[in-house]
């Protein structure tokens, strides 16, 4: 690894005090804008704790802008700064610098995506941290960046003809799907309520939930290649033991858990509230609709109707109830268990087109969502 010139180290130095001392200035102002609450005003309008995050980031720019000054007007600042740069990329202290800087830039984009609804009463002490959250997250990405630049590492990427032409068809989908995006945007359709009330918003997924996926995915993705080691040592003949069988059943077993345990509420739009005198759930709405379906096959008859949706689901359902009987709640059970499979697949492909990690993401996404909606089956339809 080769040493930067003294010319290239005081370009990079000037340029990220500089960032730096703007980056300041602008938090400052933003932080001085937003509209006091004269109930708890003390000085010019300001509360407290806003004089003591204005005085904060005050002497901050204060400091960093001195500093800049002194290696402008002084080599000998200068010359300081640039050792005192060297003996920080040594050693375990550039390690530690950057994991603070990583924890720094990660905490702040979550709290910048928190929905308000998580955040509560906290929200307001959120809103006046916000732009010493920005400076701390502009902070951390211009100091990795002059770790990086002041070692002179390189970034290798080093990819094989199939890796390439899947990121070339990834790319060309994403361009597609930009494109569509930027006609809905444009054309406002899909945005704009609908009046017939049909094809509402579906079940969402939580901030959280997306973070804690990412972070599963992370793991998988340390682990990667422990898990081909593994699969290399299994024989053919134990196929059963390999890694990517044991994760599908691991998938597959916790969706089943997680979506069962996951209490129905008295009423929906799929399941009636249970009354005298058996106080048993029954199908009702689309549910029913296809239950209805399912016990005319097993009697014999046909629904009366001109069109049938999902007549497979009818048969699957036909099925569970010429195995189970009529009890609705082993009825959903059995379908439970069955269904839970899905993520273990998605899962199986994910792992064959991209990469392990990829494949877990996909899978507790969907997991997730599944449960989400059954939690939400009394507040919307799909």
């Amino acid at each position: 690894m080769t040493s930067l010139s003294d010319k290239n180290k005081s370009s990079i130095l000037t340029v990220y005090i500089t960032l730096a001392f703007l980056g300041s200035l602008a938090a400052l102002a933003f932080l001085g804008g937003i509209p006091s609450d004269s109930k708890n005003a003390v000085i010019f309008g300001f509360s407290p704790l806003r004089l003591a995050m204005l005085a904060f980031l005050a002497i901050a720019a204060l400091l960093i802008g001195s500093i800049l000054f002194w290696i402008f007007v002084s080599r000998r600042g200068m010359q300081s700064a640039q050792g005192f740069m060297d003996r920080l990329v040594t050693g375990n202290t550039r390690l530690g610098i950057m994991w603070i800087c990583l924890l720094m830039l990660v905490g702040g984009i979550i709290l910048f995506l928190l929905p308000q609804e998580v955040l509560g009463s906290r929200v307001y002490i959120v809103e006046r941290l916000l732009p010493i959250l920005a400076w701390a997250v502009e902070l951390s990405l211009l100091t990795m960046l002059l770790l990086w630049l002041w070692r002179r590492e390189k970034f290798t990427l080093s990819l094989t003809t199939e890796q390439v032409a899947i990121l070339r068809t990834t790319a060309i989908v994403l361009g597609v799907f930009l494109l569509v995006g930027a006609w809905i945007l444009w054309s406002r359709i899909g945005l704009e309520p609908d009046r017939s009330g049909w094809y509402s918003a579906g079940t969402p997924i939580l901030f959280t939930q997306v973070v804690l996926a990412i972070v599963i995915g992370l793991v998988f993705l340390r682990w990667e290649g422990s898990l081909a080691d593994w699969n290399s040592r299994r024989r053919s003949s134990t196929r059963f033991l390999k890694a990517d069988t044991i994760i599908f059943l691991m998938l597959w077993f916790t969706a089943a858990l997680i979506w069962w345990l996951e209490p129905m509420r008295k009423w929906s739009y799929f399941s009636s509230e249970p009354t005298p005198p058996n106080f048993e759930p029954y199908p009702y709405s689309d549910a029913g609709i296809y239950d209805e379906a399912a016990q005319g096959l097993l009697i014999g008859i046909s629904r009366n109707a001109n069109v049938m949706l999902r007549p497979l689901y009818s048969f699957f359902l036909a099925l569970l109830h010429g195995m189970i009987g009529q009890d609705y709640s082993l009825i959903v059970l059995a379908q439970v268990i069955l269904l839970a499979v899905i993520p273990g697949l998605v899962y199986w492909i994910g792992a064959k087109l991209g990469s392990r990690a990829a494949g877990v993401v996909a899978a507790v996404l969907l997991l997730v969502r599944e449960r989400n909606s059954i939690a939400l089956t009394n507040v919307i339809e799909g």
